[in-house]
């Protein structure tokens, strides 16, 4: 019953939307003011009352909506071979190089939509990307840092991942100043 009332009040309202261009009528009095009006005014001595003719409102066809889609995902086909090539395995650097660049082999190379990153001791070298075969980890503090580099796909998975090497930042002695006798 209540459908039935519903799709009633649909079709009303639908055969409705015909009478919305309705007639327009531009009224002019004895003083020259101009008013618009949906039915005639009567006039009189000095008014003016005409119909205005309206010109076909303006419509274009919908646009349809591009769809984006994501490249393919080629992890299936891409099966990456990752070594590291430098540093070495327990190679030690003076803490004068702030910077680390950890180079490796990758084979076959990386697909544009995938990169390569670096990981510092477990966790993910902060803006430290690459869709080349290298990547640079800035300010690498001393002491034993364990590096491991990924691939990841477009989507962040991680899809090849290398060993992990062992680099060692030791601080330089620098001589002390002697002492002064008092």
């Amino acid at each position: 019953m209540r459908i039935s009332i519903l799709i009633i009040l649909f079709v009303s309202l639908i055969s409705l939307g015909g009478m919305v261009q309705a007639e327009v009528y531009m009224h002019t009095d004895a003083d020259g003011k101009v008013s618009f009006s949906d039915s005639p005014a009567s006039t009189s001595k000095g008014e003016i009352t005409e119909k205005i003719k309206l010109q076909e409102t303006n419509s274009a066809p919908a646009i349809e909506p591009r769809v984006y889609t994501t490249p393919a995902q080629v992890d299936a086909d891409k099966n990456y071979q990752v070594r590291i090539t430098s540093p070495s395995d327990g190679d030690t650097f003076t803490n004068e190089v702030r910077d680390l660049t950890v180079s490796a082999n990758i084979s076959p190379s990386i697909a544009k939509d995938h990169s390569l990153v670096a990981i510092l001791n477990g966790q993910r070298a902060v803006n430290q990307s690459s869709q080349g075969s290298s990547v640079v980890i800035r300010d690498i503090d001393r002491g034993e840092q364990e590096v491991q580099l990924q691939v990841l796909n477009a989507a962040g998975k991680v899809v090849a991942q290398s060993q992990s090497v062992s680099v060692n930042i030791i601080r330089r002695n620098l001589p002390r100043p002697a002492k002064r006798a008092l």
